[in-house]
């Protein structure tokens, strides 16, 4: 007997975060940093035994893998700038297409020897840094305008205290000490 019903396995089918949909998004989160040496050394290496015949391609493959990680990595944390990310620590579904994508092209570069696949490569690189920069922003734009909201909302009530003319503090009975004339040094 199945502890979950045929009925609830459908009903969790068609919501959008199913524990096997979430799984995929928190294992991408971590994936991208994992990628920044993992995609590279791949590069580097099936590139290297595969389809080097050259040992000059070998040098531009052994320059061009730590730019490679460098890129990875910026877009990486572009994402991971975001508070949704952070908070839920797991990618947003358009981040995980871009990076599915991305690390595919990119292990399919350092399989197929392919100049298109290259160019390929580069636009979705290029693409991959544009949306996580216009995701980050995006994301902390209505973060501030939350935050900006919420500080509006509760200090309304202060605001009208003080149009009315009402003091929004009571301090109590204030004792005001005078002192002597004879106390009171001269002035210089």
């Amino acid at each position: 007997m199945l502890p979950i019903s045929v009925r609830e396995l459908t009903r969790l089918a068609r919501t959008d975060d199913t524990l096997i949909t979430m799984w995929l998004r928190k294992a991408l989160y971590w994936w991208q940093f994992a990628a920044v040496i993992v995609l590279p050394t791949v590069v580097l290496i099936a590139r290297g035994i595969l389809g080097s015949s050259l040992g000059w391609d070998f040098l531009l493959y052994l320059i061009l893998s730590p730019l490679l990680g460098v890129f990875l990595l910026v877009v990486a944390a572009l994402t991971a700038l975001r508070g949704s990310v952070r908070q839920a620590r797991a990618v947003g579904w358009l981040d995980a297409g871009v990076l599915l994508t991305w690390h595919a092209a990119i292990v399919g570069f350092a399989v197929l020897d392919s100049a298109p696949l290259a160019a390929i490569v580069v636009i979705i690189a290029v693409a991959a840094f544009w949306i996580a920069l216009w995701q980050l922003v995006t994301d902390t734009g209505r973060r501030m305008r939350s935050a900006v909201d919420d500080f509006t909302t509760e200090f309304a009530g202060v605001r009208q205290e003080m149009r009315d003319g009402a003091p929004s503090v009571q301090i109590g009975e204030v004792i005001v000490i005078q002192p002597a004339d004879e106390d009171v040094p001269p002035a210089r």
